[in-house]
């Protein structure tokens, strides 16, 4: 008798799973313009509004200040304007051209004043009287700031000597206890801009920075020799100082210094190609101009966690007033909220699951609202407009989710069946 094996069965050709793309604060993402990973999944970040807030023109504008309650916009045709949302032109002053710069002080009786700096011309606003004099300075300045009571600015005629007034910002005579300067290193470049760094004062050049040691007496003024001259080796995009650290951007990306080491916080790559001016605006995160997926627009970094955004295109120079975020784009004032809808808003998957041909059967998805879903692959493309658990069928060999429009969302899975 013949003995004869077994058939075995084959194994299943094909396996079924489930990956899932948004989960809460996690998420599988390639690309996000538009849109943050938060604890309520997919959110869209702030979009400017579709018509300017104000009458205001943003043309020449140099820097948005706030200077004592009050938002101040300066430009570089030496004119400074206050922005109001809703309201028409309010002038401050007129200038000579140049690149201002503003400050709150106190005078002698106590009284607040904001002073305005463009070229060599000084305006002070005394809030209590509303009286605005001018005063002339003995040298173009710019790059300012206010310090232990005093003005400190750069020479415009050379621009690695910084100057201070006496303790008025009005006084310029030049004593023991009046105003003074110091001619710091030309190893690397020139000086852009002066910052408030805790008790120092830090001199942001083009290629590094030196802190000065500055107290109300100028006899105190110094220099630590282990501060001066950290080079940082590339071009500084100027930017602002939150917490111990000041931020500022090279072609490398976004960068930190806190008075002894540079720091790299967020490095150029992928869909990020450049980072441009940065911003500190007191609300916890540190802004750019950025190009993002060859997309002028704004990046924002939360230095606690180190991740980042993109958002806004075409915006620039955002600002804080009343508690609402503002920016420049296309020469006027918009605002920035999550409730504006906004073109090219989109966030897509990685490739999902393996290699090799697979087909994406169904896509859950948890939203209040009824998002905007695209399937993507090789072979073309599938919209859908639903909610819940969604028939898909839609085969490739790289297959992406993307998403756009305004709609947040919770979760999204997909379920595929792929060869083994």
């Amino acid at each position: 008798m013949i003995r004869r094996c077994l058939r075995s069965l084959n194994g299943l050709s094909k396996k079924l799973s489930k990956v899932t793309l948004v989960d809460g604060a996690e998420s599988m993402t390639e690309l996000s313009m538009g849109y943050y990973c938060g604890a309520d999944g997919l959110q869209p970040c702030p979009a400017p509004s579709a018509e300017p807030v104000t009458t205001l023109s943003a043309e020449r504008i140099h820097s948005v200040a706030r200077r004592a309650n009050f938002t101040l916009l300066h430009y570089t045709d030496g004119v400074t304007d206050l922005f109001v949302k809703d309201a028409i032109k309010i002038n401050i002053v007129n200038l000579p051209a140049g690149e201002p710069f503003s400050l709150s002080t106190r005078a002698e009786n106590g009284y607040t004043l904001i002073s305005i700096v463009c070229s060599n011309k000084l305006a002070v606003y005394e809030l209590n009287t509303g009286e605005i004099d001018t005063y002339d300075l003995p040298s173009v300045l710019y790059g300012g700031i206010a310090h232990c009571g005093r003005m400190f600015a750069v020479d415009k005629a050379d621009e690695c000597k910084v100057v201070w007034s006496g303790l008025q910002v009005t006084d310029w005579e030049d004593r023991l206890d009046g105003s003074g300067y110091i001619n710091l290193s030309r190893d690397i470049g020139k000086i852009q801009k002066l910052e408030n760094f805790g008790d120092d004062i830090l001199c942001v050049f083009e290629q590094g920075f030196t802190v000065i040691r500055g107290f109300a007496d100028s006899r105190n003024f110094r220099i630590p020799p282990s501060q001066h001259t950290v080079n940082a080796g590339l071009k500084i995009n100027v930017g602002g100082v939150w917490g111990n650290k000041y931020y500022y951007s090279t072609a490398g990306g976004l960068h930190s210094y806190d008075g002894e080491t540079i720091g790299m916080e967020y490095a150029i790559g992928g869909y990020l190609t450049d980072v441009g001016r940065v911003y500190v605006l007191g609300d916890g995160y540190v802004y750019a101009d950025c190009t993002y997926n060859n997309v002028a627009c704004l990046m924002r970094y939360d230095p606690q966690s180190g991740s980042a955004v993109f958002f806004g295109k075409g915006c620039t120079i955002p600002f804080i007033y009343d508690g609402e975020t503002f920016c420049v784009k296309d020469g006027g004032f918009c605002s920035l909220s999550p409730k504006n809808d906004e073109e090219g808003r989109i966030w897509r998957s990685q490739p999902i699951g393996g290699c090799g041909k697979k087909t994406l059967k169904y896509l859950y998805v948890d939203s209040d609202g009824t998002p905007e879903l695209t399937v993507v692959s090789e072979r073309g493309r599938r919209e859908i407009r639903a909610t819940g658990r969604i028939p898909v069928n839609f085969s490739g060999e790289k297959i992406y989710v993307e998403i756009s429009g305004n709609t947040p969302v919770r979760r999204v899975v997909a379920e595929l069946e792929e060869r083994r």
